[in-house]
Parts: C-alpha cells; sequence; structure tokens
C-alpha cells in the first residue's frame, strides 16, 4: 500500500487563537501612529531621491546657517523657525523610527526562535525516518522521505568531489 503525500498542505491556524488577536491588535496601534502624527507623511514606493542629502547635513550646519542669516544675511530666504523646528522634529521622529526598529528586530527574533525550535524538531524526524525507511519493515516511510526531502530542496546524492587539477 502506497501512501501519497500532498507536499503543499494548506497549514490551517487554529479557531481560537489568542496569538493572532493579539497581533490584529498590534498591528491596529501601529498604524495607529498615523492618526496620532497626521503630518507624518508615508514614504513613496520607489523611496527618496533628492531628499537623501538632508541626512548628510549636520544639525549643527544648519544651526549655523540660521545664525548666519540672523546676524549677517538678514534678507537671506531661510525662516530660523523652521529650521529649528525641524531639527527638533526630526530628533523625536528618530526617537520613533529607533523604537519601531527594535520592534520589528524584536519580533523577527522571536518569530525565528521559536521557528528554530520546530525546525530542530523537523529534521530530527526527517533523519529518523529516514534511518527507519532503510528498514525492511520501513517501507511505509518513503514517501514521506521522499517529501520531506523534496520540500528541503534536497535530491537524495551527494555531491561529487572536486577532482584536483593536475599540471601536465
Amino acid at each position: 500500500m502506497s501512501t501519497v503525500i500532498n507536499v503543499e498542505a494548506p497549514v490551517t491556524p487554529p479557531a481560537e487563537d489568542p496569538l493572532a488577536k493579539a497581533i490584529a491588535e498590534a498591528i491596529a496601534r501601529i498604524k495607529s501612529v498615523y492618526d496620532l502624527m497626521p503630518e507624518l507623511q508615508r514614504s513613496p514606493a520607489k523611496g527618496m531621491i533628492r531628499e537623501r542629502a538632508a541626512k548628510s547635513v549636520s544639525d549643527a550646519f544648519l544651526e549655523a546657517a540660521v545664525v548666519a542669516k540672523e546676524s549677517v544675511v538678514p534678507q537671506a530666504p531661510l525662516d530660523p523657525d523652521t529650521v529649528r523646528n525641524a531639527i527638533t522634529r526630526g530628533l523625536r521622529f528618530e526617537a520613533v523610527a529607533t523604537a519601531a526598529e527594535a520592534l520589528a528586530r524584536d519580533v523577527r527574533f522571536n518569530a525565528f526562535h521559536e521557528r528554530w525550535s520546530v525546525v530542530e524538531d523537523s529534521l530530527q524526524v526527517y533523519e529518523l525516518t529516514k534511518a527507519y525507511a532503510r528498514k525492511p519493515q520501513g517501507a511505509n516511510c518513503v514517501p514521506h522521505v521522499r517529501a520531506m526531502r523534496d520540500a528541503l530542496g534536497r535530491t537524495g546524492r551527494r555531491p561529487a568531489k572536486a577532482k584536483p587539477e593536475t599540471k601536465a
């Protein structure tokens, strides 16, 4: 008797998953930042082109330009309040960005950590199933081994050893 295994089996989450509710709530709260800061613009899909240089100009330079405008060139088209406001807001936005990046890093770490524990167990099951499939009574394990091997992208063959080049 041969068992056919569907490699593309869909993963169905449990009906009542408290983590799903928590994730939905977290996403809603993260999106609410845009409501809290309505002047926050979403970045364009292609990224910033002209504005990239703005990050390379230091706050000290901007403040020096304001002082020069106020003391030497009063007719220059630079509003000191706008510049100082941009500096202050930039520092505050940087704090939000740092916290968001830390959150993203922590979320990815936790997902990776949880996944790694089941990956280790799954690889152990694969090795045990391969060993059992080699025995006469383990013939029904062969389709499972093939399915796992295919899902891992392995061919079941060892790579050929590179032959050393000989100089003639």
